[in-house]
C-alpha cells in the first residue's frame, strides 16, 4: 500500500491543487485521513466530479454526513455530537444561561455554530453573543473585549488551540474567568499546555487518553509509536492510529453501494468493535462505539441500527 502526504497549510486556496493531483495524475483509489472543516469543504466539487472515496476526514462536519453526492466515510463524532454534549454539561451540569461564542471566521465555524445554536435551542436559549476571529491568525483582543463587556459566564470556543489559548490566557490577565467549552478539532493536550493558569475548560474528546488506557489495543499502539520514536503520544495520534487500523483492514477500496454490502473484511475483535458501513436514506457513515475497543466483552450486538446511530459514536 503506497501512501502519498501532502501539506495545505490548513489554507482552503491551497488545498484544492494537492488533492487534484492524488486523484487525476497519482490515479489514488481515495483520499484518506484529510484535516480541517474548510479545507475539506473547498473540494467538494472535486469530491462530487470524482466520486473518489474520502475516507475517515479530521472533521466533524455535517456535510461530510449529509451529502450524498459526496462518498465520505466517518469514524468520528460530528460537531452537532459535540455541541450536544458541550451544551448539556454547561447548562444541566453547570446551570449556565448567558453563553457566548468565540467563532474561527470561516466553514469551521459556522458549522460549529450551526451545531451550538441548534443545542442552545432545546434549553429555549440563544447565545448571548458570538465573536469571531481570522482563522490562522491570533487576533484575539478585539473578540475578547466583545465577549468580556457582554457579562458572559460561559465561552464555546472554535478554533485552533493557538489562538484559543491566547483567548484564554489575554483573559486571565484582565480578570475575565468564564468556563470554557471546545470541540475535539482542539487537541486538550496542546491546549492545556499553552494555557498559563489554572481555566475552567472542557473539551469533548471522541477517543480517549492514550496515556490512561490499558487495554491490549492500545498495548499495540503503544508499541508501535515507540517504534516511531514518538515518546508521548497524544489523542490525534490515537485516532489517526484507529482510522489507519480500519483502513488497512478493508479488503480493497471498493464502491459505495458494495461497501454498503459487504463491510470491512476484518478480524473478530476489531468486528466486534464495529457497527458496520451502513446506509440510512442518503446518509452514509462508519458506526463504531469506541469504547468497544477497550472493552470488547460489553459490546452486544443489536438488530436496531440506526436507534444507536448517536450514542454509537460516544464521547470521551
Amino acid at each position: 500500500m503506497l501512501l502519498l502526504a501532502a501539506d495545505d497549510h490548513y489554507e482552503p486556496k491551497q488545498t484544492v491543487n494537492n488533492p487534484r493531483e492524488f486523484i487525476y495524475t497519482n490515479k489514488v483509489d481515495a483520499l484518506f485521513g484529510a484535516k480541517g472543516t474548510p479545507t475539506s469543504h473547498a473540494i467538494i466539487p472535486l469530491l462530487e466530479q470524482s466520486k473518489i472515496p474520502f475516507l475517515m476526514p479530521f472533521s466533524g462536519e455535517s456535510f461530510l454526513r449529509e451529502k450524498p453526492s459526496v462518498k465520505a466515510f466517518n469514524l468520528r463524532a460530528s460537531y452537532n455530537d459535540e455541541a450536544q454534549e458541550q451544551i448539556k454539561y454547561l447548562v444541566e451540569e453547570h446551570k449556565h444561561t448567558k453563553i457566548g461564542l468565540f467563532i474561527q471566521a470561516d466553514e469551521f465555524g459556522l458549522y460549529v455554530e450551526s451545531g451550538l445554536r441548534e443545542a442552545l435551542a432545546k434549553y429555549n436559549l440563544t447565545p448571548a453573543i458570538v465573536a469571531r476571529y481570522k482563522r490562522n491568525s491570533q487576533e484575539v483582543e478585539s473578540a475578547l473585549n466583545t465577549l468580556k463587556l457582554s457579562g458572559v459566564t460561559a465561552i464555546c470556543l472554535v478554533g485552533t488551540y493557538e489562538p484559543l489559548s491566547e483567548f484564554i490566557n489575554s483573559a486571565q490577565k484582565q480578570g475575565f474567568n468564564p468556563e470554557y467549552t471546545s470541540v475535539s478539532f482542539v487537541p486538550s493536550f496542546d491546549l492545556f499546555d499553552e494555557v498559563n493558569s489554572p481555566s475552567n475548560i472542557m473539551v469533548t474528546e471522541i477517543v480517549p487518553n492514550p496515556l490512561n488506557c490499558n487495554d491490549n489495543f492500545f498495548t499495540e499502539f503503544s508499541a508501535d509509536m515507540q517504534a516511531s520514536n514518538i515518546k508521548k503520544p497524544s489523542r490525534l495520534h490515537f485516532e489517526g492510529y484507529i482510522n489507519a487500523m480500519a483502513f488497512s483492514k478493508a479488503e480493497d477500496i471498493k464502491p459505495l453501494d458494495k461497501l454498503t454490502e459487504i463491510g470491512f473484511d476484518i478480524d473478530p475483535q476489531t468486528r466486534n468493535m464495529m457497527h458496520g458501513l451502513i446506509k440510512l436514506a442518503d446518509k452514509h457513515s462508519v458506526l463504531i462505539d469506541p469504547s468497544a475497543i477497550f472493552k470488547p466483552k460489553e459490546l452486544q450486538a443489536s438488530n436496531n441500527t440506526q436507534e444507536q446511530e448517536t450514542e454509537a459514536y460516544g464521547l470521551f
